[in-house]
């Protein structure tokens, strides 16, 4: 009785957690500037100057986005979420009120920082109220609905905060920054199940010996080709995503303030459409070759995207994103399922650490390469070093299959 008792409370608690997901990932999500903070950014500075300031403060982020997993896993991911929400508010608005690129690299450069506490946070705490509640095969499917409800509200709000930027082009921030607010409020409801629960340790040699068990998990063999696929397709994706690459290569093709939120709409749709068909990708590709095909098709796209098809110019761009976005999902998935629960944050934070990685160089060449009027050619760069890590991951994976092979 007292077994059906807590599976009845662990799935009550799984359910709730799961709707809490939702709501909070649409209002952190409310990235009003999307397509226009390249813009408000310009008044105050370069384009390299814009790539140097994004690249900085990734580098910063960086630096602690390691950490941020390990403090969640001891502290209580729920309390380092709700601090990350608070100082992203304050420094969104920071941004906003900016009147100089000393301020706009400051605020940046907490705002990134800020997010590195949030990352992984709120998705392992969800995960394991989900695995406590024994509904863990259901996971695939509530991470593909938050990475779907997280695009429509990106795109909605891009729309929106193209709007509020031609009324002022601080409106954007500011809107966002009391949106995150209503984030907060909603986060205070999550509960933290005894899986995801740890005690606080104040010594330095155990938060260090949580910190490299997350290093060490992707250093391990069998996963270093999952690493090295991470890196490539999720850099490029991450990279794509967030970075200065993509309004700057808009910009290039014609795309300004007025049309470009229209622009990153249509390509933020496209994508909400193609991650509701992750589970069909993998039904159709269901062979363990299937992620490096999608990952060969990705490439074919991003390539596509370094010339002007004038009129036709955005196809290659929403399908490079959005199998992009296809492909973050799924190997979400495969980092989860090969992690321990007591591991979760820090081994989430790791594999974000290395996707986040590409953006640290790509950003400051992308503002140099825009000053200099040839941002496609940095894309044909970019797209051969993803098909070289494509190959190198696909070879350690063969070689780990081989392997296997022999073992059995």
């Amino acid at each position: 009785m007292t077994s059906a008792t807590n599976t009845n409370t662990d799935i009550q608690i799984a359910e709730q957690n799961t709707k809490l997901y939702y709501w909070v990932s649409a209002l952190s999500n409310m990235w009003f500037m999307e397509a226009v903070w390249i813009y408000h950014f310009r008044i105050y500075a370069s384009d390299t100057q814009i790539g140097w300031i994004d690249g900085l403060a990734f580098t910063f982020a960086l630096l602690v986005e390691i950490p941020s997993g390990a403090l969640a896993d001891r502290f209580g991911r729920k309390k380092i979420y709700i601090i990350g929400l608070a100082s992203a508010a304050i420094s969104m608005a920071g941004l906003g009120l900016a009147t100089s690129n000393i301020e706009l690299f400051i605020w940046n450069f907490l705002l990134l920082g800020s997010m590195s506490l949030v990352s992984g946070a709120d998705e392992a705490l969800v995960y394991d109220s989900v695995l406590n509640a024994n509904l863990e095969d259901k996971w695939d499917s509530i991470k593909a609905k938050q990475h779907r409800i997280v695009l429509l509200v990106v795109t909605f709000s891009t729309i929106v905060g193209g709007l509020l930027f031609l009324i002022n082009t601080r409106l954007p921030f500011i809107a966002f920054s009391i949106i995150i607010i209503g984030a907060i409020f909603l986060a205070l409801k999550y509960t933290e199940t005894d899986a995801n629960t740890l005690k606080a340790n104040s010594k330095a040699s155990s938060y260090l010996e949580t910190l490299l068990s997350g290093i060490r998990h992707l250093l391990l063999t069998k996963n270093r080709h999952l690493a090295l696929l991470t890196f490539g397709v999720l850099g490029l994706w991450y990279t794509f995503d967030w970075g200065a690459l993509r309004p700057l290569q808009l910009d290039s093709f014609g795309y300004n303030e007025t049309r470009q939120p229209y622009a990153a709409a249509l390509i933020l749709i496209i994508s909400a459409i193609a991650v509701g068909f992750v589970r069909h990708t993998r039904l159709i590709f269901n062979t363990q070759y299937g992620i490096y095909i999608v990952s060969a098709i990705a490439f074919l796209f991003f390539l596509a995207t370094a010339y002007d098809f004038e009129l036709w110019t955005l196809i290659p761009l929403c399908l490079s994103i959005a199998t992009l976005s296809i492909l973050s999902v799924w190997l979400n998935d495969l980092v989860q399922r090969s992690t321990d629960s007591n591991k979760r944050s820090t081994v989430l934070s790791a594999f974000s650490f290395l996707y986040k990685l590409p953006l640290v160089l790509v950003s400051p060449l992308s503002g140099i390469y825009s000053d200099g009027q040839n941002i496609s050619q940095l894309v044909v760069y970019i797209s051969v070093i993803l098909l070289v890590f494509i190959l190198i991951s696909y070879i350690l994976f063969i070689r780990n299959s081989e392997k296997n092979y022999e073992h059995h």
